[in-house]
């Protein structure tokens, strides 16, 4: 994230670069995804993604028809082979964390006012695609869920201890 003490043309530049990255994310998971429905959400969000690199192209002074999105990325590359090996889903709480960091950087930048309601509404779209609307308000209400990294992971151990106990509760029942 670039700091506020750097110039505008300094912070434009970097999130041109992450909104190209993004659309390239968002173009190559719709490569992967099978289903077409789900393929065809990537591809609007690619394209919404787009629409935001061409604002800070504008902004930069640069010609936004010549944009393409940003495939050779380390990034790109580890979440399409993510994707690959355990489907779509298993990348989308990074996609949900990059979503939310976005969202965070351009409320207080006064040149993004109108990227944030998109951002949010990128998050809602990832929520609902995850399957998982309800843990985003409380993600998105309470700051300290998305701290550190490691909110991943604990968010990973106690969804499975949920499902396990929630299963063994509904043998046991039955059993009973």
């Amino acid at each position: 994230m670039p700091k506020k003490s750097q110039d505008p043309q300094t912070r434009f530049r970097v999130y041109l670069q992450a909104e190209l990255e993004a659309a390239a994310l968002y173009l190559a998971l719709a490569d992967v995804e099978r289903s077409k429905e789900r393929a065809e959400i990537f591809r609007e969000l690619a394209a919404a993604e787009m629409r935001h690199a061409a604002h800070w192209t504008t902004k930069l002074g640069l010609d936004p028809a010549a944009l393409k999105p940003a495939k050779d990325n380390i990034r790109v590359k580890l979440h399409v082979w993510m994707a690959r090996r355990f489907g779509t889903k298993a990348v989308l709480p990074w996609l949900l964390k990059g979503e939310f960091e976005d969202i965070r950087k351009y409320s207080s930048e006064p040149e993004a006012r109108a990227i944030v309601g998109d951002e949010r509404g990128h998050a809602r779209t990832l929520g609902d695609l995850a399957g998982n609307g309800g843990v985003l308000n409380i993600i998105q209400s309470e700051g300290w869920h998305r701290t550190n990294s490691a909110a991943n992971i604990r968010a990973s151990v106690l969804g499975f201890n949920d499902g396990v106990v929630s299963n063994l509760a509904l043998i046991t029942g039955v059993a009973g």
